[in-house]
């Protein structure tokens, strides 16, 4: 069983960003869940988490939603979201899940809402890649692609 997002907040997302082409990796699916361009940067000696970011879209007539990951060089994994209080500070909240409806496609983003893989016990290099693990509700496990990209080319996915 995979390990489950940190519950610290009761929430789902609709929608996060508009899909884009230009991101690196295959195309994974099981059922009517497909997830690919699987990104993240590479990391120093002494990263303790790693920010992972996909495409997710579903085909199907029934939603879903994305409720836990896993690699095998990190304790666990969390979703978290970065937003602007309204005194203008920047926020982050971890969330249950992310929503994905019919027809639906959402992609996680620095900016946004990102998968963040903590006590890492492995050193990503640019054009590296690992495979994760990512589980959700009704589809279950789906094992993605991750592409290792340099600082200056993560610089273009934002």
């Amino acid at each position: 069983m995979l390990k489950k997002f940190v519950i610290a907040a009761a929430l789902t997302l609709a929608a996060l960003a508009p899909a884009s082409a230009h991101h690196p990796g295959e195309t994974a699916s099981k059922g009517d869940i497909k997830v690919s361009h699987g990104w993240t940067v590479a990391s120093s000696s002494m990263a303790h988490a790693v920010e992972v970011y996909v495409t997710m879209w579903n085909e199907g007539e029934t939603g879903d939603k994305l409720v836990g990951a896993e690699v095998p060089f990190a304790d666990d994994a969390v979703i978290q979201a970065q937003s602007i209080t309204d005194d203008g500070a920047l926020e982050m909240r971890n969330l249950t899940s992310v929503s994905l409806q019919p027809g639906q496609a959402v992609t996680l983003h620095p900016q946004g809402v990102r998968l963040v893989f903590n006590d890492v016990q492995r050193v990503l290099r640019a054009g590296d890649s690992f495979e994760a693990h990512l589980e959700f509700a009704e589809a279950g496990e789906i094992p993605v692609e991750i592409t290792v990209m340099a600082p200056d080319q993560a610089d273009e996915m934002m």
